[in-house]
């Protein structure tokens, strides 16, 4: 499983009062610090990008990683489907 889809999982499923407040704020950071965070606490920079995105702020966003992310997403959901496939 890609570690978006399980920081997606591990976010939605606090309670509201636990979820970090920083993505109703706006990011107030550059694209080293967003990049640096994704080593350091990954849930907390899935909400950093989803805010700069929701903001349009493309040039703080950690891109490299984001790709990577994306990609791997793409693979897991082909990979759950071939899977299903075979079953049915």
């Amino acid at each position: 499983m890609s570690r978006v889809l399980v920081a997606i999982m591990t976010s939605t499923q606090l309670p509201n009062s636990e979820q970090s407040s920083d993505s109703r704020r706006p990011i107030r950071n550059d694209g080293l610090v967003h990049q640096q965070l994704y080593d350091t606490d990954f849930v907390k920079w899935i909400d950093q990008a989803v805010a700069l995105l929701k903001q349009s702020k493309f040039s703080e966003l950690d891109l490299e990683n984001l790709i990577e992310e994306v990609e791997s997403l793409g693979c897991s959901e082909k990979n759950a489907l071939r899977s299903n496939l075979r079953i049915l």
